[in-house]
């Protein structure tokens, strides 16, 4: 007689309302840990954990778990939509729905697949296995990348000229998530239990660690970045006082300068002593452009002082000095 293939165990009520309850703390955890690594908006990062334990999920208890994976995304992306925004509203409950719908939907489809591609329960050690696993995750990881950044987009106004980098970093980081995330769960829940179990110091504590040193460094070199980019902020907003302050000064001298000009006078300055006293202050200080000629009138002198100006008037009285010169 041929060895039947090992069944996968029946669940009962209290063991899914406890494997739903630790698929969404360890999602929420995971997943917040995992958007350290986010781009803008700030809900697509280039490791989530998280799709690989909603897909594991599915793929090891079945559709029962897809309410642990909607609440825990929900939980998430709630929590992550009022970080960014800065406060709380619809918009972060209409967003984060979204999206858990759109997670819930992705562990359905995936568990759903890899059950009939490779089998339930599964050692994931054939060659054929370990094939279909490669090529099935990253096609049915379109999923939750294009209804998420859609939704984010249709709900919250992301730019269209996000909309592609971060398809591709959500698509790329539950690929990712559910290449790694999957076989660490199955070293913990999968079955045959005995081989999974010798697999831990093997496959899933070099995951783990890899994991948490990659996420590690990445925090640590972002904040290395930002205290580069605070510093030359620091030191453009410090050259750009210096150059106002000096400008101002600069002004300041220049009307200090002219302002000598008349006071040394004993004779009020016309509007030649003034051209001429002008355009050698020009010349000692190039940020000032122009100067103009503005004397003060008074009301009874008004008249005379236009009259003086016209230009009809100017020209008779250089005929009257012709002729009394004649």
């Amino acid at each position: 007689m041929t060895e039947r293939p090992p069944q996968a165990p029946s669940w009962t009520a209290l063991e899914k309302l406890l494997a739903c309850l630790v698929l969404s703390v360890a999602y929420v955890v995971t997943g917040r840990a995992g958007l350290l690594l986010s781009v803008s908006p700030g809900y697509a990062t280039v490791v989530f954990l998280p799709a690989g334990l909603a897909v594991a999920g599915m793929y090891l208890g079945g559709p029962f778990t897809l309410v642990g994976t909607f609440f825990g995304s929900f939980i998430l992306n709630v929590w992550v939509g009022s970080l960014i925004r800065g406060q709380f509203d619809s918009a972060d409950i209409t967003t984060g729905a979204v999206i858990a719908l759109a997670s819930a939907m992705q562990a359905a489809i995936g568990g759903t697949l890899l059950r009939r591609a490779i089998g339930h329960p599964s050692s994931l050690d054939m060659p054929r296995e370990l094939l279909y696993f490669l090529l099935l995750t990253p096609i049915f990881c379109l999923t939750s990348a294009t209804l998420s950044v859609v939704g984010v987009w249709a709900v919250s106004g992301v730019k269209s000229i996000d909309i592609l980098a971060n398809w591709v970093i959500w698509w790329v980081g539950d690929t990712l998530g559910v290449l790694v995330g999957l076989p660490v769960v199955l070293v913990f829940a999968g079955q045959p239990r005995e081989l999974w179990r010798s697999r831990g110091l093997s496959v899933a504590l070099p995951m783990i660690l890899s994991f948490g040193l990659f996420t590690a460094i990445f925090v640590r070199v972002s904040g290395w970045e930002k205290g580069q980019s605070l510093l030359e902020f620091q030191l453009r907003s410090q050259e750009l006082v210096d150059t106002i302050k000096s400008t101002l000064e600069e002004h300041a001298a220049f009307i200090e300068q002219l302002s000598n000009g008349f006071t040394s006078r004993r004779v009020p300055i016309d509007r030649q002593d003034f051209h001429n006293l002008v355009e050698k202050l020009l010349e000692r200080f190039p940020t000032v452009q122009a100067v103009e000629w503005a004397p003060r009138v008074r009301s009874g002198e008004r008249q005379s002082f236009e009259t003086a100006r016209n230009p009809m008037h100017q020209t008779l009285r250089f005929a009257n000095e012709m002729d009394r010169a004649s």
